[in-house]
């Protein structure tokens, strides 16, 4: 059975990012056997993973990197996450 949660941790990621800027959280992603993973870290280094559910087993986030999305702004996708969650970016 596939996880509901696989395929989403890239707009889940960034729609969290964008409805709570007040935690200072940082996209990071590692190529995970084959896909990229992405998820949330804290200055202090926590782990936000809104998709952890996917992973059977302890995921590596020591080996992923920092980075940025794709847009600075909320992309369509994440746009459409937010509106379902009652947060309007505009």
């Amino acid at each position: 059975m596939k996880d509901s949660m696989r395929g989403l941790c890239y707009v889940l990621s960034e729609a969290f990012l964008h409805m709570h800027p007040q935690f200072n959280l940082k996209p990071h992603r590692l190529r995970y056997h084959g896909v990229n993973h992405w998820w949330l870290e804290t200055s202090s280094g926590r782990v936000v993973d809104l998709t952890a559910s996917q992973y059977k087993r302890p995921f590596p986030y020591h080996r992923g990197i920092g980075c940025g999305f794709l847009t600075k702004s909320p992309s369509k996708r994440a746009q459409a996450v937010m509106k379902v969650l009652g947060h309007s970016y505009y």
